[in-house]
């Protein structure tokens, strides 16, 4: 029941999810396209900041030690929203600069060993990219529902076409504090008129009156940050997640009985 409690302003954190409806099935994702997050800031004033994660996995390299890593981009201001704060280096540039990389006191351990990673490079993925070590933290919070041992800058990913239609980043709004979220949400159809429907009709060939039905089919929803480990139980989660029921069952099997019938 704690789970994603920690930050400071966890009551007001929340993820982006996305129903489509096709065939008469739901079909529910927990990320969002890349232009999602700041299409939805811009223009709801409601929406204080939003911030993201972008899942990957693959070969990080110092000198002769090399280890396959599940490792996150995230946007510059991802630690401080969710209040993992930095035991070495600047909390405000770490993760701005391209190719910058902030690490975990236990990865940088794997890696550096006794020396200092402030400055040093991790080579990461067929390409060869050098990361520089920015920053450290201690950890990930146990009871967060994603943990990764390093954090490597979203401006090092270069787009060039921001879409809203497709899947792949783990978006996260900072509402202002009394902002009534399902209002909010009730106005997100807008933004799929306005820029989901024509990359519809330019992307599946088809009229405007067919693509605009996506209006109806194709919605985003806020999920409350601490509702997600026991709510959230979509085959995409950033990890597997827990389940609410299991938790009513085992509070029900460890209450103890009353006195009459411990007696009978």
């Amino acid at each position: 029941m704690s789970y994603d409690t920690y930050p400071t302003e966890t009551k007001n954190i929340y993820r982006v999810n996305l129903s489509v409806v096709g065939n008469g099935d739901v079909a529910v994702y927990p990320d969002v396209d890349v232009a999602v997050g700041e299409g939805i800031k811009n223009a709801f004033p409601e929406v204080k900041a939003f911030t993201r994660l972008f899942h990957v996995t693959d070969f990080v390299k110092y000198k002769d030690a090399q280890f396959k890593e599940d490792l996150a981009f995230a946007d510059s201001n991802f630690l401080a929203l969710f209040s993992i704060p930095l035991i070495a280096g600047n909390p405000a540039t770490a993760l701005v600069q391209p190719n910058s990389i902030v690490v975990s006191k236990k990865l940088a351990k794997k890696y550096f060993a006794s020396e200092d990673p402030i400055g040093k490079s991790l080579i990461i993925g067929p390409r060869q990219a050098q990361y520089k070590v920015t920053g450290v933290i201690e950890q990930v919070p146990e009871n967060s529902h994603f943990h990764y041992d390093a954090f490597l800058s979203m401006s090092t990913r270069r787009y060039t076409n921001l879409t809203w239609s497709n899947l792949g980043w783990y978006t996260y709004l900072l509402l202002n504090k009394n902002t009534d979220a399902k209002k909010l949400e009730a106005r997100l159809p807008e933004l799929v008129a306005k820029y989901v429907v024509p990359e519809i009709q330019h992307d599946m060939g088809v009229s405007l009156a067919e693509a605009q039905k996506s209006v109806n089919t194709f919605r985003f929803w806020l999920m409350p940050l601490t509702k997600i480990h026991l709510y959230s139980n979509t085959k995409y989660e950033l990890e597997a997640n827990g389940d609410i029921k299991y938790v009513y069952i085992f509070s029900v099997l460890a209450a103890p009985l009353p006195l009459n019938v411990r007696e009978k």
